[in-house]
Order: structure tokens, then C-alpha cells, then sequence
């Protein structure tokens, strides 16, 4: 292509894709909100880097979200880890942190390829959470395997309905107590965290997003693991390269072990 140097956005190989968005990634978001949005958006980041980096640990977020996942998969045996924001705004938060886990922490090796005893990282789910009492909080209040819990929710609506969003805000934290509650016969608890967002904003966003992030990369710390490969998602790739050359999916699978 005949462009100056100047006119190109760089996308370096060695950020992920599911930690890209800060970067040139972003541009759709500049296009359709507009610079100044995308910029609060990096601010908020910014923010909570520099939080991430320099609170005590006492009061460290990402931290403390690290040490709560890590405690809840080793010693609590919770194998699902539930995310219910309680903001339609906020719905998309959910599979976009199930890729950031899992594909981060869903390993079983350390880099130098020893294997992890015990459990690492957890299955990410979850929906908003005015759909999912309609769903699946049956099976969190008394199914037979418990999971950990983020709530989240913003004190300010993002419309002009304010008793509609009194009422979602009462079930919110109604509905955070309640799952704690299992039946006193249950083996288990749900360990459940309320994160209360004082407004729905790029900025806040920003840290929302930047403080998972965190989290990811400590709990990577805490395991043993790289959280920026995905060897597993590789293995796919090449043999699906295998299969459209024609070759046959055993002999496929059989080349890529060397058996």
C-alpha cells in the first residue's frame, strides 16, 4: 500500500487480542463515540493502573479480587465463577470477561511446562442480572455445587425512569444477600462480591476493565501460569490448516502429537 508510515496503526504481536483494546484495537470506538469519549475511556484505565501499582495491598482492588479467586478455586474447590451486572449497559461486560479468564487462566501448565497441582482458573458466565433470576439463580441458590459471585451495579440510571431504577437496585442488593443464603443443609457457599459503580461512564468503564485486567494478570502470578498465550486455542487452528489441505482428522491429530 502506497501510505506514509504516519498513516498506519501499529498492532504489536505481542499484545492479545482479548487485552488489545486500549490500543489501536480501539479505533472503532473513536469512530462512532468520538475521540474525547475513547480518551476518558483510556483515563479510567489509567487510573486504575496506577492504583493496581501503587495501593497497599490492604486496599488493592485487583488484588484483592486476585486473592479472592485464587482462595475460592484452591481451597473452596468453587470451580464457576458467576458475573451478574445489574445495568443493561453493562451486559456485554460478561463474555468479554469469560475470554479474558479463560482464555488467560484455563491451563494447567507453568511456562516451563510442570504441572500445576490443584485447581487454577474458573469458568466464567454469567448475564444481566434482572434475566438472570429468571434463569439460573435457581441453580445458584440450591443447585449442588456452589460459585463465586461479582454483583454489579451503578447508582445513577443511565435513563430518566428512576422508580423503575430504584426497584432494579433493590433487587440487586437483595438478591446479593440472598445468594450468600444457601439452604442450611448445603455443604457449600456461594462467595459473593457486591462492586458498586458510582456512575455508568467511559471513565468508569475504563477502570472497571483495567481492574479485571489486573486481576487476570495476578491470578496468572498466583497459579503459576502465563495469562498471554493460549496453546490451547492454537492447537485448533492448525489442525483445522491440516483438515481444509484435505488430511484426515485422526492423522490430523495423530502428526500434531507425533504419534
Amino acid at each position: 500500500m502506497c501510505l506514509p508510515e504516519e498513516n498506519f496503526f501499529h498492532m504489536h504481536n505481542w499484545v492479545g487480542g482479548r487485552f488489545s483494546v486500549w490500543g489501536a484495537v480501539g479505533l472503532p470506538l473513536v469512530l462512532s463515540l468520538g475521540p474525547e469519549v475513547f480518551l476518558e475511556f483510556l483515563h479510567g484505565a489509567a487510573e486504575m493502573d496506577h492504583h493496581s501499582l501503587t495501593a497497599p495491598l490492604e486496599k488493592n482492588l485487583p488484588a484483592t479480587l486476585a486473592m479472592l479467586a485464587y482462595w475460592n478455586a484452591k481451597s473452596l474447590d468453587i470451580s464457576a465463577h458467576c458475573l451478574l451486572p445489574y445495568d443493561e449497559r453493562l451486559r456485554v461486560i460478561v463474555p468479554w470477561l469469560q475470554q479474558l479468564e479463560m482464555e488467560s487462566l484455563g491451563k494447567t501448565h507453568t511456562p516451563e511446562g510442570n504441572l500445576i497441582p490443584g485447581k487454577t482458573g474458573q469458568a466464567v458466565w454469567g448475564a444481566n442480572g434482572n434475566e438472570g433470576q429468571h434463569s439460573f439463580y435457581q441453580w445458584l441458590r440450591e443447585g449442588t455445587r456452589c460459585a463465586s459471585i461479582d454483583v454489579i451495579w451503578s447508582e445513577v440510571p443511565g435513563h430518566r425512569y428512576a422508580e423503575l431504577y430504584r426497584v432494579l437496585l433493590a433487587n440487586a442488593r437483595a438478591q446479593t444477600e440472598a445468594l450468600v443464603m444457601r439452604d442450611p443443609d448445603s455443604s457449600c457457599f456461594n462467595a459473593v462480591t457486591s462492586i458498586m459503580m458510582d456512575a455508568v461512564t467511559p471513565r468508569r468503564l475504563g477502570s472497571i476493565m483495567a481492574m479485571y485486567e489486573h486481576k487476570t494478570t495476578m491470578l496468572g502470578t498466583l497459579f503459576g501460569i502465563n495469562p498471554f498465550d493460549q496453546p490451547g486455542v492454537e492447537l485448533g487452528k492448525r489442525l483445522s490448516r491440516r483438515m481444509e489441505r484435505g488430511e484426515d482428522p485422526h492423522t490430523a491429530l495423530a502428526k500434531e502429537f507425533n504419534l
